[in-house]
């Protein structure tokens, strides 16, 4: 299995992050946000925009090669920020200093 995302325009997608958490191979063309998560080779591909040739190529490209599949699968992503215990902490601070505002 691998995510795939073909939108021409994203901030960064939720759907990604979870994709990796996951520790699916990610497979999207490098808009907005998403290269702040994928590497290009590293735990994923990226593709220009509106290149579904590319986007295509990839993802057979992950389903006929299984050594890179696992490559791209087992790459040791930096989302410590994006796990639920650290959302939860981060959100509660955003919260309480919305609320409770210094002067």
């Amino acid at each position: 299995m691998f995510f795939a995302l073909s939108s021409l325009w994203e901030g960064l997608p939720c759907s990604v992050i979870e994709a990796r958490l996951s520790r699916l191979p990610v497979i999207a063309y490098d808009v907005g946000g998403i290269s702040e998560v994928i590497v290009h080779g590293n735990n994923g591909f990226l593709v220009k925009s509106g290149d579904w040739q590319g986007l295509a190529t990839h993802m057979v490209q992950v389903i006929v090669d299984p050594l890179c599949y696992r490559a791209l699968a087992k790459h040791e992503d930096a989302l410590s920020d994006f796990h639920n215990q650290t959302m939860v902490k981060n959100h509660k601070i955003l919260y309480q200093k919305l609320l409770n505002p210094t002067p």
